[in-house]
């Protein structure tokens, strides 16, 4: 009777092993790492830039490596994903970016709960890999428009947009990832070049006409 009942148990045990186990390949998470950038050559600016989360366009707010087809299907690969979503990737990478710039004499992520005196603000427009045509190697595409404003402003006191793309080797997962890395390099170092220049055009106490907000002019008073 002992002997009968372990028999049971084990079938069932057995039975609760194969209900479990997946056939589903397996996803990998994938990171990119921010560029390496040389120091401006003026030099720090007085100020802190603080990076707000980025927004992202139609289809962008997801974890998944994108890959535009000719046809404008936006599908993506089953082997791999981003480590966290597209939108709050490209906010580290930028926050780490013009941290390490010195460009600033602090950069805040969107966490952070100190007063800047600039704020970024990011919107995501382009983060795929987009497929030309069959049997052709994929080209990554970054595009970042973003919009820079002042902590005594009420507005974007500049707008500007930075790109990068890079072609993969091969139509494979690896290749894509480093396709990525390429064109997210050129973004951000276009990026850190951008942004303090901006910085040193608009300082603080200005809002986006070069008004002081505190003291209205007449005409902002009727």
């Amino acid at each position: 009777m002992k002997r009968s009942i372990a028999f049971v148990v084990l079938l069932g045990l057995a039975g609760c092993g194969g209900t479990f186990t997946s056939r589903a390949p397996v996803s990998h998470a994938y990171v990119l790492r921010p560029p390496a950038v040389a120091a401006p050559a003026a030099s720090r600016l007085a100020v802190s830039v603080r990076v707000a989360r980025p927004a992202a366009g139609p289809g962008l707010d997801t974890d998944r490596i994108l890959l535009l087809t000719p046809d404008a299907r936006l599908d993506f690969y089953a082997g791999g994903h981003w480590a966290t979503s597209i939108p709050s990737l490209v906010g580290a990478l930028a926050t780490e970016t013009l941290r390490d710039s010195g460009a600033f004499e602090a950069v805040y992520g969107e966490s952070a709960t100190f007063p800047a005196d600039h704020l970024l603000f990011i919107t995501v427009r382009r983060f795929e890999a987009e497929a030309p045509s069959d049997g052709v190697a994929p080209t990554a595409r970054v595009v970042l428009d973003c919009s820079l404003g002042v902590r005594t402003g009420d507005g974007a006191v500049a707008t500007f947009r930075v790109t990068g793309e890079a072609q993969a080797s091969t139509n494979r997962l690896g290749a894509i990832v480093a396709a990525h890395q390429a064109a997210i390099n050129d973004a951000l170092s276009a990026l850190a070049i951008e942004v303090p220049r901006r910085v040193g055009q608009n300082p603080i106490g200005q809002n986006p006409i070069g008004q002081n907000v505190e003291t209205p002019v007449a005409s902002m008073m009727r």
